[in-house]
């Protein structure tokens, strides 16, 4: 079954420029400030599995300017280094919202462009 959904050109854009960000499920949209809920709750949590001294040591790194995003950039890396007992997929909500790129990338997924009209499309 074949799923359309019309976008509007600013949204095309805001896909491309990755502030806006699809659903591989059901082809919704989310804003990153959006989806920026769900991973401050997944951060919080991340940060809550690590031990005292280590957390100590983390948060003391001066090279880290803005927590949130060396999280989201270096997640897996910290769960793997520090055997973390959490699981990035337990949060659906960032594992289904992604990049154009990325949803171009699934099967039968494709942009048409009809003059000012702009779809989005699933097989």
């Amino acid at each position: 079954m074949k799923r359309i959904k019309q976008i509007e050109l600013y949204q095309l854009d805001e896909l491309n420029n990755e502030i806006l960000f699809i659903s591989k499920s059901d082809m919704s949209l989310k804003y990153l400030y959006e989806l920026n809920l769900y991973w401050k709750e997944f951060a919080f949590d991340l940060l809550n599995k690590f031990s005292p001294d280590d957390l100590a040591g983390l948060l003391y790194d001066s090279s880290i300017e803005d927590l949130l995003i060396f999280i989201k950039n270096n997640y897996k890396i910290l769960i793997e280094k520090y055997n973390l007992n959490i699981d990035f997929r337990d949060y659906v909500e960032l594992n289904d919202y992604i990049t154009l790129k990325e949803w171009l990338k699934l099967d039968n997924t494709f942009i048409e462009q009809n003059g000012d009209k702009v779809f989005l499309s699933q097989k």
